[in-house]
């Protein structure tokens, strides 16, 4: 075929169409104070406005809601001008609030995107703030019995000993190896990858990254970047499952014997699902002090979400433990959702048995008090190492107030730090840049 300069004109300026992406219109929303954090009885004054190139988008509906502790609830809308949406209110108790902007169309639909965590699957924006966090504390008293339960379920353990009962190596560079290793515990093992250097000085501090929430192997690229990094690096699933199986594996696991397991019924503390979690965590730190290479000074437990939980437990447990980074720490304190002053503000899905499943009142106060036995909160105050927490004011499954709850517990005497992001949910809040230069520090 005889090439013309219009066909080579024609063809570029196709291709070059093909590739441009069109922006989709922002929601920015913002307090009047950048951190977001006031007095009770403050006015917070929050704008919301659309733009599109940089620019107001005006005669679009928006719909909003605001919920706050306390259950203080309004829905509204509006049409946008080149002016920002103005919401104004206050809160008398120290709590949280947050509040969302939906653009809709001309049809006056959702305008979709790819799913974000959160369940935002739409062109939206949101802010929350916070009134005097330092008072932010957990709803419910730590179980007076809570350390003696907790040595007596290490005294079951310790009759099982820490042995590896499978153990493979499945990497090497030659300056670190890495081992699929299961290590025998109560009921189902710890599973997991663990990275170890082979030269250099010989000795190594040990991290440990536990899992968020889901079902899936422990990651083997974790544990080759961290021994890389100079540091024993053992990544584990939160199940005690095989790791290194085909996808398949894992979504039946998901879909069968594991759907769903946080939201499983309990009627005591033992079976809850967590609570072999926990053992699990037990075990891990006992396994890590047994490898040869390990430094004997220093343990980094970190993770986010599920694993933000594990990490907060495992500094509680050990004060073995020197570090903790806990980002967007999940499942603390449901007793104040339930029953307390004001009522905090429901999440996204974490206890929504409790909610739907057990009307009598009795029975969901019991049942939050067998939790306390497995909530962060409760190991909160044996924490002695520093600590590091991330927030996200909208976060949907980390509730702000239930995660100062956890940060107000740790001991006033604790290295402490908590970084907070206004405008973040659940999959955005992980950053902790004051852990990062903490941890650079540590190894100079």
């Amino acid at each position: 075929m005889k090439t013309t300069l219009k066909t080579v004109l024609t063809s570029t300026l196709l291709a070059a169409v093909s590739t441009v992406s069109f922006a989709l219109p922002d929601v920015i929303v913002k307090t009047d104070k950048a951190d977001a954090v006031y007095k009770c009885g403050e006015e917070i004054t929050v704008t919301a406005q659309v733009v599109e190139n940089g620019k107001p988008l005006t005669g679009q509906t928006v719909n909003y809601h605001y919920l706050a502790d306390g259950r203080d609830e309004k829905r509204g809308s509006f049409v946008t001008t080149d002016k920002p949406f103005v919401f104004k209110t206050k809160l008398d108790k120290p709590g949280a609030m947050r509040i969302d902007f939906i653009l809709l169309d001309k049809n006056g639909k959702k305008i979709p995107i790819k799913r974000r965590l959160d369940q935002w699957d739409c062109v939206s924006g949101r802010v929350g703030a916070v009134t005097e966090p330092e008072k932010l504390l957990p709803q419910f008293e730590r179980p007076a019995d809570f350390s003696a339960y907790w040595a007596a379920q290490r005294k079951k353990l310790n009759a099982i000993p820490v042995k590896e009962l499978a153990k493979k190596e499945v990497y090497s560079n030659g300056k670190i190896k890495v081992y699929d290793i299961q290590v025998a515990c109560l009921g189902k093992p710890v599973s997991g990858y663990v990275g170890i250097p082979t030269g250099g000085k010989g000795k190594y501090p040990v991290r440990i990254v536990f899992h968020g929430a889901g079902v899936r192997s422990a990651l083997r690229h974790v544990a080759i970047n961290g021994a890389n990094k100079g540091f024993i690096t053992l990544d584990i699933n939160a199940h005690g499952i095989l790791n290194g199986h085909p996808g398949e594996y894992y979504k039946n696991l998901q879909k069968g014997e594991l759907k769903n397991y946080y939201y499983k019924k309990f009627t005591s503390r033992t079976d809850h699902y967590f609570h072999s979690i926990i053992i699990r965590i037990i075990r891990t730190l006992e396994y890590v002090k047994t490898i040869p290479q390990w430094d004997g000074k220093n343990i980094i437990v970190e993770g986010g979400s599920q694993g933000g939980y594990q990490a907060l437990i495992a500094a509680g447990l050990d004060n073995a433990v020197t570090l903790c980074r806990a980002s967007v720490p999940a499942f603390s304190d449901f007793y104040g959702e339930f029953f307390g002053d004001p009522k905090r503000m429901t999440r996204f899905h974490v206890a929504s048995y409790l909610r739907s499943g057990v009307p009598d009142e009795a029975q969901k106060r019991y049942l939050l008090n067998e939790y306390a036995y497995l909530d962060p909160v409760s190991f909160a105050r044996d924490i002695k190492c520093p600590t590091f927490i991330s927030l996200g004011f909208c976060d949907l499954s980390s509730p702000t107030t239930s995660v100062y709850g956890i940060f107000n517990t740790i001991p006033a005497n604790v290295k402490k730090s908590i970084t907070t992001y206004p405008n973040g949910i659940h999959g955005t809040s992980g950053a902790m840049p004051e852990a990062d230069k903490y941890e650079k520090s540590l190894w100079k």
